[in-house]
């Protein structure tokens, strides 16, 4: 597979299967188990596709299940995550990488959506 190192671009690319399933307003069932299972397929980790999956069916945002982390989590490591998909995820890294315009427009979206998980967290834990 092409991007097999890749996995931010593999986790853009299945933001956009969400994307593209919510077209008629409603993200079905089989849609989700069809995602799910490239997610499977691209070798993503359960929490990474939790992670995008809870940005599209969430009624209420859980910061946490945006960040891939538990709510456990010390602040040190909540905090590394959200550096570590920062950076993934930030729009001069994957144009280097030569990823299509197309996904690093979603990738934008997506590190907007962390960064405000990553505030929500901070606030519900007093963290400066």
């Amino acid at each position: 597979m092409i991007f097999r190192n890749q996995t931010q671009v593999l986790e853009q690319i299945i933001n956009l299967l969400f994307y593209i399933a919510e077209a008629d307003g409603e993200i079905s069932r089989p849609e989700i188990q069809f995602i799910e299972g490239c997610a499977k397929y691209f070798g993503l980790q359960r929490n990474q596709y939790e992670s995008i999956q809870s940005l599209w069916l969430d009624k209420q945002i859980n910061p946490y299940k945006i960040l891939g982390v538990d709510k456990e989590a010390t602040n040190e490591e909540i905090r590394k995550k959200w550096i570590q998909l920062s950076k993934e995820l930030h729009p001069d890294q994957l144009r280097a990488q030569g990823v299509p315009q197309e996904l690093i427009i979603k990738s934008e979206d997506r590190l907007s959506e962390i960064n405000q998980a990553y505030d929500k967290i901070k606030s519900l834990r007093k963290i400066n």
